[in-house]
């Protein structure tokens, strides 16, 4: 079988093909890459063309050759709405913003849906549009995510996958199902949110039309639309396994059965993100390598030359950044009371607060779990951070294990296989550990 995940980014778009080797490796292949042009309009929503990205996936999957399935994710919170003829009353996007000042609060949005409140929300994105453009939301008959839009292109049906739904701030974790009591409390038009299936679902074959332009008619499938789902799926989903998703913002998590909603989780700024099969991700999220990023920009060093003289520099103080996104020099130096630090010294707090927050979060996560966790398995670009994962390994008192700098292909791939039948739901954290070419730091104590 040959697999092609298609990941739409928030700057950049891939299209990988994978296939599964004997012995159970994964091999993947980048075939086509592009940039994911967005603009913001006047009313301060950000857009993207995408008759445009649809357009440089069909040129991707030409340039594939033949391919058996295919599956889309994406960035998680773009949309768009459709009138009864399948055409766009919107354009494809979403309003960035806290949220601060819009309901349902930050309390109960947690006891209704189990996420901690964020402006990305698609129920703050839809009662900002009703706002704006009335209008707009009288003339749709259907919602649907970004990836859930490309997969309707390229069959010509619509199905809805439920993970974009776990994160939209409108679903009822009860019944794995949207909200349809809130929704119409908050004005909304109920009718647009429809039926959910679960990530691995079949949508359909190609079209047709859509299979004479590209050579081959292969199947479609829903992956995990929300992204940092497609992520972690390239992670084991093993009990006693934590995964890190270690991008500009750290995502710090586990596999549960069920929503933790009482007020311990509440209070522990955690999230509950939903999974197929009726699992669920218990996650926090908290700044990552965006600050040493910045700290980079402005110091005019590369990474590598910033852990360097992180490593070589001595530590002055730290701070959570589950709290705060100190990434300049001088903000560094207002954060933890210290003037006159060297750029290594301010690389070193940033790396060392970094992993003490991993520790901090991991404290949360076993209360909340009364679990104790054996493993933190990292995916992303902080994979590939040897000293950060000796750090984390030192501050957690647990192994790390990196995995996949790219995860959500990889994810995405494997998603499909499963729904193919080429491997079983058991095997899942197999296939990740040999696709992963994992190196292993060790617990310090």
């Amino acid at each position: 079988m040959v697999y092609l995940a298609v990941n739409l980014g928030a700057k950049r778009c891939t299209l990988v093909k994978g296939r599964l080797l004997p012995g159970g490796r994964v091999s993947t292949e980048l075939v086509h890459s592009f940039r994911n042009t967005k603009t913001v309009k006047d009313d301060g929503m950000v857009v993207l063309d995408a008759e445009r990205v649809f357009a440089e996936i069909v040129l991707g999957l030409k340039k594939s050759g033949k391919v058996d399935y295919i599956s889309v994710d994406s960035d998680g919170y773009d949309f768009i709405l459709l009138d009864d003829g399948g055409n766009a009353v919107s354009e494809c996007g979403s309003y960035p913003g806290d949220g601060s000042e819009s309901k349902p609060d930050g309390e109960n949005l947690f006891r209704k849906t189990g996420l901690k409140k964020a402006g990305d929300y698609l129920v703050y994105q839809l009662l900002k549009l009703k706002d704006l453009h009335p209008d707009i939301l009288e003339k749709a008959a259907f919602l649907f995510s970004l990836s859930d839009y490309i997969s309707y292109r390229l069959t010509g049906i619509m199905k809805h996958e439920y993970t974009f739904a776990s994160v939209s701030g409108l679903l009822d974790p009860a019944t794995r199902s949207w909200n349809h009591e809130m929704i119409d409390s908050l004005g909304l038009p109920v009718h647009l949110f429809t039926a959910l299936s679960d990530p691995g679902s079949e949508v359909g074959t190609v079209s047709d039309e859509i299979a004479s332009r590209i050579g081959c008619s292969p199947v479609v499938v829903l992956s995990h639309s929300y992204a940092p789902s497609s992520s972690a799926f390239a992670t084991p989903e093993e009990e006693r396994t934590l995964f890190l998703l270690a991008g500009d913002s750290f995502t710090l998590g586990y596999v549960d059965t069920s929503f933790k909603m009482d007020e311990e989780a509440m209070y522990s700024d955690i999230s509950n993100e939903g999974d197929s099969d009726g699992s669920v991700r218990v996650t926090s999220s908290f700044s990552g390598l965006s600050l040493l990023r910045n700290l980079a920009n402005e110091s005019g060093v590369s990474l590598e030359e910033l852990r360097f003289s992180a490593k070589e520099s001595r530590l002055r103080g730290t701070f959570s950044t589950s709290e705060s996104a100190f990434s300049t020099l001088s903000s560094i130096e207002e954060g933890i009371g210290v003037s006159g630090l060297s750029v290594g010294e301010a690389a070193a707090v940033l790396y060392h607060s970094i992993a003490l927050t991993v520790r901090s979060i991991l404290s949360d996560l076993k209360r909340i779990s009364g679990r104790e966790f054996a493993e933190i398995f990292v995916v992303g670009d902080g994979s590939q951070d040897p000293y950060l994962l000796d750090l984390i390994a030192m501050y957690a008192k647990l192994p790390v294990s990196s995995g996949a700098a790219e995860p959500a292909a990889l994810g995405n791939i494997i998603n499909q296989m499963v729904a193919s039948g080429e491997i079983q739901p058991s095997m899942h954290g197999n296939t990740v550990r040999k696709a992963s070419f994992i190196t292993r730091y060790r617990r310090i104590e």
